[in-house]
């Protein structure tokens, strides 16, 4: 009847019980009728959830959401929808006149800039499938921590010989920062080049045998030579993961904790003089996921020691709020976390666009294939894919010939491992100078079975290590003189929170994005993109790999979606940003489940 009454008027009439229906059933699908025609209904608290809704499922046979995201908004301004409609359909002519333009002078400008409006337009638009994807890492400093307490005996560990003397006054300083709050010291030297994992269970040993051993300070990442067996690796890397392997080998239940100096930049507009010591935190990340009852946490102390840095070393060490990664930076600790890097906050767009030649490494691989495609499209005139086997790789052919059907005016498929120095300058040094080099993607990277840290060896590390960390490491040095425009490392979230078993990928990620945060230091061009998992080709079309992503809260994410992620990433000129499609609320579940851990604490109650 009402209907009949209201016919030809815009009104939802919405019934909320009918005949020989539950109540409660109609109830929900009345409000359910509302919210579909603009009434706001608070659905956490009709359906009592007490938190945020769970997503609607993927489609059956994927793993991805084909359900639209809705924004509920208010309804968008007429003439601001025409001014959009006028842009994204090139009508200059209909645009003047709804700006109020007369002049043809004017009119021809309009006509001049309407392009560029438009290709805004759509890259914001764009910008909105992935901005929930995006992330960076933050340094959020703590309250002052007080006078801290240590006691019982703390083992000190130094690399033989300190590199240079600021890593000798280093180590004296943290020996007299423990001993002046109140814990014996006991300082053992090691020859990181030269100790494995059985030495360094037996030193581990002996000094529990003398005394009772509360906890131990590693300063072994303070090395940074290469290690004489293993060149991608350096010692302190090495000895490091030895010494992981070495407290469960010996049986102490002491916290280890590792220091750097100089791998994070955790002060705005700081120096990182020291990447390679960033790969430390990567395996630490991974250490404190598998073994979390025997590892401490992560500090990066400062070039110079004074007593704030001391007394707040020691309350770090002493469990301050359970933090396990923090930098010491002056009178503050800085503690790690991971927030949300909406686009808007990226800065303005640069204008760069692919042209020239570029350059990718694991070119012929699924990535690879993807970054190629996007850089055809987009105007690359040269694209260079470097790879291990080169033409040989299964599909190099086949990819050429599709690059140059989108539009590439040349494409080169090489073989070359670009762990080898010398076989990548010659690659360099071989390119044309038209079209000139103007960016450069790393992508190359070995396989990543998983294997417990306990479980690895020093040859596996190197082979990780080699693939990813040093082929950047080349680059960055062959490309220093002559830098592109654009050098972009592959990176990986493993490297930003860890990830079981994958100790040496994990530090090899790490290492990338310290890289890039050096390099941006010294005034020169990079960006680290740390990925989640892409769909499609590779690791996930493994149906096992991808159900275990699902069950710690982790999505695969549509290679299209990811490249236009990426595309932003560059033209913002972005030093660092982590792109990954997560459901916080799972993968919060598994992450802390064996203790507390504080990385995802300022994301946010609509992300927890």
């Amino acid at each position: 009847m009402a209907a009949q009454s209201l016919a030809g008027e815009s009104v939802a009439l919405v019934p909320l019980t009918r005949t020989d229906r539950p109540e409660a059933r109609s109830l929900l699908t009345g409000l359910a009728q509302a919210w579909v025609n603009g009434v706001d209904v608070d659905w956490t608290r009709v359906l009592g959830t007490g938190g945020p809704l769970p997503e609607l499922p993927t489609y059956a046979f994927d793993h991805t959401r084909y359900w639209l995201d809705r924004t509920r908004t208010t309804t968008a301004d007429p003439a601001e929808l025409r001014f959009w409609e006028a842009v994204e359909g090139g009508d200059a002519e209909d645009l003047a006149t709804l700006v109020g333009i007369g002049a043809d002078s004017s009119r021809s400008s309009l006509e001049t800039v309407l392009p560029d409006l438009a290709a805004w337009r759509h890259r914001q638009q764009g910008a909105r499938s992935f901005d929930s994807w995006r992330y960076r890492i933050d340094w959020k400093p703590l309250a002052a921590p007080g006078t801290p307490a240590l006691s019982g005996g703390w083992l000190l560990l130094a690399p033989t010989d300190a590199p240079t003397d600021a890593d000798a006054a280093t180590v004296a300083a943290c020996a007299d920062a423990l001993r002046a709050h109140g814990a014996e010291v006991h300082l053992r030297e090691v020859d990181a080049g030269a100790t494995d994992r059985e030495a360094l269970a037996e030193l581990l040993r002996a000094a529990a045998a003398e005394r009772e051993v509360t906890g131990v300070l590693s300063l072994l990442a303070l090395s940074t030579a290469e290690h004489p067996k293993y060149p991608a690796v350096p010692v302190g890397t090495a000895a490091s993961m030895a010494l992981v392997q070495a407290l469960g080998d010996a049986g102490l239940t002491a916290r280890l904790w590792s220091a750097t100096r100089g791998a994070v930049a955790a002060v705005p507009g700081e120096p990182l003089p020291n990447p390679v010591q960033a790969q430390v935190w990567g395996l630490g990340r991974v250490a404190g996921l598998e073994a979390p009852a025997g590892w401490g946490g992560l500090v990066d102390l400062p070039a110079a020691f004074d007593p704030a840095t001391a007394a707040n070393l020691c309350a770090v060490l002493a469990g301050l709020d359970d933090e396990d990664q923090v930098a010491l930076r002056g009178t503050e600790v800085l503690v790690r976390r991971l927030v949300r890097a909406p686009l808007a906050e990226a800065g303005p767009a640069t204008g760069w666009r692919p042209h020239g030649t570029a350059l990718i490494t694991g070119g012929t691989g699924a990535l690879g294939g993807h970054i190629a495609r996007w850089l055809a499209r987009e105007g690359a005139g040269h694209l260079v894919l470097l790879s291990r086997s080169g033409p040989d790789a299964p599909g190099a052919a086949e990819l050429r010939e599709e690059l140059l059907a989108l539009g590439a005016g040349a494409v080169t498929v090489t073989a070359c491992d670009t762990a080898d120095r010398s076989a990548l300058a010659g690659v360099l040094a071989a390119l044309p100078a038209d079209p000139p080099l103007t960016a450069v993607f790393h992508a190359a990277g070995a396989g990543r079975a998983a294997k417990p840290l306990a479980e690895q060896d020093p040859a596996e590390l190197d082979a990780v290590l080699a693939a990813k960390a040093a082929g950047a490491r080349h680059l960055d040095e062959l490309l220093r003189d002559a830098p592109p425009e654009v050098l972009v490392f592959f990176s990986s979230s493993a490297g930003v929170w860890g990830s079981a078993g994958q100790a040496g990928y994990a530090a090899a990620n790490a290492y990338l994005d310290a890289l890039a945060a050096h390099r941006r230091a010294e005034g020169r061009p990079a960006t680290a993109v740390a990925w989640g998992a892409w769909a499609g080709a590779g690791m996930a079309q493994d149906e096992e790999y991808v159900a275990s992503l699902n069950r710690t809260g982790m999505r695969t994410m549509a290679p299209e979606r990811a490249i236009a992620a990426l595309a932003a990433a560059v033209e913002h000129d972005e030093t660092g940003v982590t792109v990954s499609d997560v459901d916080w609320r799972r993968f919060g579940e598994v992450f802390t489940a064996a203790r507390p851990r504080h990385l995802l604490d300022d994301l946010g109650a609509a992300d927890a």
